[in-house]
């Protein structure tokens, strides 16, 4: 019997021996650790007085029977009492545990579930880019395609870039630069050119508005009152329009000088000029949509309506609303962010200045409506403004001011 309980004893150990590394490396738990060692002194001391029994000869196995039965029966309500306890605690430890590794898992999912969803939004950016890249690439190899279709063509003229002498800059624009040059036939022209920049979405924004330009001035460059497009060019950043010179700048720092000083006669054509110009435009069906005075150049005292990077058709589909120069800008825009400009945005930036005769009001006043539907459409104006210019006046000074019903300057 000893000897069974010493291999009990020994397996327990050995069992506790990994248990308890286990147990304190895992749980740490003191009474798991205590009920196991409760256990082991309990069968130590059995172990002993079955030693300790066997040891007896013949007379005294009998005196110490008694001695000996009730000392088992106590250790056996020990041990039962031992084991429970372990039992117990091992069901607690392992329900402890099980409770501990549900949580891990838990957190180790939903760790994979950030991961994932970091990962996901990762594959969509990235996917969007390349459709992005694709769709942009595709774009540029079409209009690359149709500007080399249209040279070939001769609908459209080439310049190569070294004839191109004396190139000076003459001023900064959203999309690059503006330059003057000189031909190898000695004659002026304009040089729009693209400038390089860092961010390729603001490249593709840049191209697409030049090109809607490019295709708006094929389109109405043959008017007197419109810029007009000579050709195009190719530098080394990419494709450059030939533009006519105009070689009085923009019709705000021209008035700047020189309001003062001109005759009315003047002032009633340069009112007439920007009038035909922005009437081509409408008939053609194209809102400019960024009307205001240093977006109109003078070319020996002829006005230019130029800068069409923001014009677009009459029909088109494109919600985007550019507000422009503010003080030119349809107060509807700044009312609804979602307004989409039309041909009455156009005719509100021919707002007049304050002080213009009284007969003249009522077609100032209608220009600058709040309300769209209210204002004149171009022809109205156009016939209007002609109609006073041809009645009989003796007033000089009135008729002066009277073309500033369309010369919206810099002196409001």
């Amino acid at each position: 019997m000893a000897n069974r309980v010493e291999i009990a004893t020994a397996s327990l150990e050995s069992l506790q021996s990994r248990t308890s590394k286990e147990s304190e490396k895992h749980h740490r738990d003191r009474e798991y650790i205590a009920a196991f060692r409760e256990l082991i002194n309990v069968l130590h001391k059995i172990k002993k007085d079955i030693e300790l029994i066997t040891k007896f000869r013949s007379f005294k196995k009998y005196v110490k029977a008694i001695y000996i039965k009730e000392r088992l029966i106590y250790l056996t309500g020990k041990y039962e009492t031992a084991l429970k306890d372990l039992q117990f605690t091992l069901i607690i430890a392992n329900e402890e545990r099980r409770r501990n590794e549900t949580e891990a898992l838990t957190e180790d999912l939903a760790e994979f579930d950030k991961f994932f969803e970091t990962v996901g939004a990762k594959v969509d950016y990235i996917s969007k880019q390349i459709m992005n890249n694709i769709k942009t690439d595709i774009k540029d190899l079409v209009t690359e395609e149709w500007i080399k279709m249209k040279i070939k063509e001769k609908d459209i003229n080439y310049f190569e870039y070294s004839e191109f002498n004396i190139i000076k800059e003459i001023c900064k624009e959203g999309f690059g630069v503006v330059k003057r040059a000189e031909t190898s036939d000695k004659k002026q022209v304009a040089l729009k050119c693209l400038t390089e920049k860092k961010s390729s979405e603001i490249d593709v924004k840049v191209i697409e508005n030049f090109i809607k330009e490019l295709k708006t001035l094929r389109a109405v460059g043959y008017h007197d009152n419109i810029i007009n497009f000579l050709g195009i060019s190719k530098d080394r950043i990419g494709y450059v329009m030939v533009l006519e010179y105009a070689n009085e700048g923009n019709l705000r720092d021209y008035l700047t000088k020189k309001f003062k000083s001109l005759e009315w006669e003047k002032k009633i054509r340069m009112t007439l000029d920007i009038t035909c110009g922005l009437r081509c435009l409408h008939f053609k069906g194209i809102i400019h949509r960024d009307l205001h005075s240093k977006n109109i150049l003078v070319n020996n005292s002829k006005l230019l309506i130029a800068n069409f990077g923001l014009s677009t058709e009459v029909t088109s589909n494109s919600t985007s609303n550019k507000m422009g120069v503010i003080e030119y800008a349809d107060p509807q825009c700044l009312k609804n962010e979602n307004h989409v400009k039309d041909k009455k945005s156009d005719v509100y930036s021919l707002e007049p200045v304050e002080g213009t005769p009284s007969e003249y009001q009522q077609l100032y006043q209608k220009c600058w409506d709040d309300d769209p539907k209210k204002r004149p459409d171009i022809d109205q104006v156009y016939k209007e403004i002609s109609r006073q210019c041809n009645s009989n006046c003796t007033n000089e000074q009135e008729d002066s001011l009277a073309a500033s019903v369309i010369l919206n300057t810099i002196l409001q």
